[in-house]
């Protein structure tokens, strides 16, 4: 019996995948290979990894290690909100978790000490500045990252935004460097980190009044520059590892350092925009936000980011990520500063929020009224839904994002210019202290941070907490937790059966398009039903990461899927898999692949680890991507939010085939896909097909022209071949490329019973 997917890629939408070979597949850039014998057909990537077997393993609960030193930057003002400057270390007191802690450092960090500091740089050469940025003069300095992101709001709500802001960029701190974003279905870069404020003013007008096809444009624009920069940083890291004692960060080298730094912080902020695409209503904003954290993280000094929305809308579901979304935010030392575009026109939606409540009201003064009989739906989600009301306040989810991180809350005002004056003032001036915690149990709980001041009067702003996880990632979620300790066991736990694979794709730059794909039976999982509600609750939770030969993290992913419906639906949705993918930019190289599968309500775990190798080309050279068996087109998932997934063929997705064994009755024949990548040039490319059984020729397809590349040189292709007549036993099939003389191969095993 075939198995109905559940198609998941960059969004948490589920999408069914129904079943059978799609008639698109009969369209141009198909071949048939004509065949000697007869076969059996087993998917098996160099790059795949066999489906595991339940297996039980011990889980340790916790893991008791030096927990890492948290540095908190602390806002003292007075009851007027004027900043004081003038405290001493001893007139402080940290708690967490209400239990005092020992601080271990304190500083000032003033505007005195920064225009000292700019006093004494030396100038940077102009040959170290990419196109799109301009670079620190001194990369030893404290630097203040500022990142403006503009969310979907009103065009009233941009005017006032972008007036503002243009006011803010006259009033930069010499330390000071801003980046411009915008969030449509994804986070889009419009400008990296510059102090130039003529530059920033083009963003901010952009920001404002553009498209999010503009967005999308400027965005891949800002990438391709970054890529660009980036292959030549290499050479500024060497430098300044090579210069010994007189050529640290301050000098030439060291500008150039910073530079590559600051690039590498836009970089990874992009190579995570993908995930943000999801069509749950307020998870595109949270994971876009969530972004901006991941490519901050790693660097030092203090950052925050200036967000301009009318409204975090929190459904039920993506509450919990909002609360990761805080607990990032601190841990990587990244405070918001949110700006209510709505200005003083709010009347509107608090009547919208009345109307919902007092309807919500009648339908509980009817449950308590009434005596005994069956309960409605309505009922069921009576809580849910007032939750859902309360959350739908701008304010209240803004305001709670602010001050939970230590920024502040820009509200109530059609003149947001007075507040934004409040960001330079923290960054110029404020406290930095740290304190290693008391408590050394990373077990994922929540600790809540509070500072105190001794001298009465004053007020104190700074980040409110954070999650107990190990490691030096800020954006690691609590769910993610057991699933970190699973791969640290010497024998990795296999609770669940999934099928994973690793598919790669080259570009004509020098990265790597590289798929990581998940396929996951939902029969392993728990389906509790709620007897209240007469509904089942399930939930997925996955976690990925790509590390480099030192253990280093290149790529993480991670997701819940949660599944509810009604309990006699449940057989259904457990019948079906689960089917996971999101796509890595990487050097080549060899890597370290892992996933982890967890079922969130049972907690059983499977945990797997591969190696995974990018093969080095020259940029600009012929290419061919891995070989993907096909198990079906999905029209239902090619729309414009992916498309630069390499997964997609004329505006549909190609679902990969991960069977370990296919059966030749079911399937009469076999597609499969690929990528050719042509440079640039008139020459014409060519492919050739041998099929082998027993590593024995028993097929030739011949040279045949390929299509013409598209912009990006890429030529998607998918082949078929005739099952009926082959025998069954071992396969595979080796796709030759031929341009001007030079030839590059793929091949992809398999077996028919």
């Amino acid at each position: 019996m075939s198995v109905a997917p559940i198609c998941v890629h960059r969004c948490s939408s589920v999408v069914p995948c129904l079943g059978g070979m799609s008639v698109a597949m009969r369209e141009r850039n198909r071949i048939r290979i004509p065949v000697l014998g007869s076969a059996v057909f087993a998917l098996s990537l160099a790059s795949s990894l066999s489906q595991t077997t339940s297996q039980n393993a011990k889980q340790e609960s916790a893991i008791r290690a030096r927990v890492a030193e948290v540095i908190l930057d602390v806002v003292v003002t007075d009851k007027k909100g004027r900043q004081i400057t003038d405290l001493n270390p001893s007139e402080f007191e940290i708690l967490e978790d209400g239990v005092p802690q020992n601080i271990i450092s304190s500083r000032v960090v003033g505007t005195a000490e920064a225009a000292a500091q700019n006093s004494k740089s030396p100038a940077l050469p102009q040959a170290t500045r990419p196109a799109t940025q301009a670079v620190p003069q001194d990369s030893k300095r404290d630097m203040n990252l500022v990142t403006l992101v503009f969310d979907r709001i009103s065009p009233y709500g941009r005017q006032m935004a972008r007036d503002a802001a243009r006011q803010y960029f006259k009033e930069l701190n010499p330390t000071d460097f801003v980046s411009v974003m915008a969030i449509d279905r994804a986070l889009r870069v419009l400008q990296p980190f510059t102090n130039d404020v003529a530059r920033l003013s083009a963003a901010v007008s952009l920001a404002a009044d553009g498209t999010p096809q503009q967005f999308a444009e400027v965005s891949n624009a800002v990438r391709d520059a970054i890529d660009k920069a980036q292959a030549a940083s290499s050479a500024a890291e060497s430098s300044v590892a090579s210069a010994g004692p007189g050529g640290g960060p301050g000098s030439d080298t060291g500008a150039a350092f910073a530079t590559a730094k600051l690039n590498e912080v836009i970089a990874s902020m992009l190579r995570q925009t993908g995930v943000g695409e999801q069509t749950i209503q307020g998870r595109a904003t949270i994971e876009s936000l969530m972004s901006i954290i991941r490519g901050e993280q790693a660097y030092p000094g203090r950052k925050a980011v200036v967000y301009f929305a009318e409204r975090i809308s929190l459904p039920t579901q993506v509450v919990e990520r909002f609360r990761d979304l805080i607990s990032a935010a601190n841990r990587a030392n990244v405070s918001f500063y949110c700006v209510d575009t709505t200005g003083l026109d709010s009347t509107r939606q608090l009547e919208e929020m009345s109307q919902e409540l007092k309807s919500l009201s009648s339908i509980s003064q009817g449950q308590q009224r009434r005596r005994g009989g069956a309960v409605t739906t309505q009922e069921a989600t009576l809580g849910e839904n007032a939750d859902n009301v309360l959350r739908k306040s701008a304010q209240n989810s803004l305001a709670d994002l602010a001050e939970s991180t230590g920024g502040i809350l820009i509200s109530n005002t059609n003149d947001l210019r007075p507040g934004l004056r409040h960001v330079s003032e923290d960054l110029s001036s404020h406290y930095e202290l740290s304190y290693i915690p008391a408590n050394t149990v990373y077990d994922g709980s929540f600790r809540k941070v509070e500072v105190r001041v001794k001298r009465p009067g004053l007020i104190t702003r700074s980040r409110q907490g954070y999650y107990a996880v190990r490691g030096t990632d800020a954006t690691v979620s609590a769910f993610e937790v057991p699933m970190l300790n699973a791969l640290e066991l010497k024998l990795l736990p296999r609770e669940l059966n999934y099928r994973s694979a690793s598919l790669t794709f080259p570009t004509r730059g020098l990265r790597t398009q590289t798929v990581l794909y998940l396929e996951i039976p939902l029969s392993d999982f728990s389906f509790p039903v709620d007897e209240a509600k007469n509904e089942y609750e399930a939930r997925v939770d996955i976690l990925v990461f790509v590390k480099n030969p030192e253990g280093g993290t290149v790529e993480k992913f991670s997701q819940q899927f949660p599944f509810r419906g009604p309990r006699d639906k449940a057989p259904e949705t457990q019948g079906r898999n689960l089917v996971f993918y999101r796509t890595a930019e990487l050097a080549p190289g060899r890597y370290t692949l892992e996933t982890v599968v967890q079922d969130g309500r049972s907690r059983k775990i499977t945990a797997k680890r591969a190696v995974l190798v990018v093969p080095a080309r020259p940029p600009q050279s012929l290419a061919l991507s891995s070989i993907v068996l096909v198990r079906r087109l999905d029209a239902s998932r090619g729309d414009s939010d992916l498309a630069e997934s390499p997964l997609l063929y004329n505006r549909q997705m190609v679902i990969p085939n991960l069977s370990s064994a296919i059966n030749a009755k079911e399937w009469p024949e076999l597609a499969f896909y690929f990528v050719a990548i042509a440079p640039p040039g008139e020459s014409r490319t060519t492919v050739d097909m041998i099929v082998s059984k027993e590593g024995q020729p028993v097929g030739h397809m011949g040279e045949r022209p390929l299509p013409p590349p598209d912009e990006k040189g890429r030529i998607p292709y998918i082949a078929t071949l005739p099952l009926s007549s082959m025998s069954s036993g071992n396969y595979d099939v080796k796709v030759l490329v031929l341009r001007a003389g030079i030839v590059t191969s793929s091949a992809v095993a398999f077996s028919i019973e």
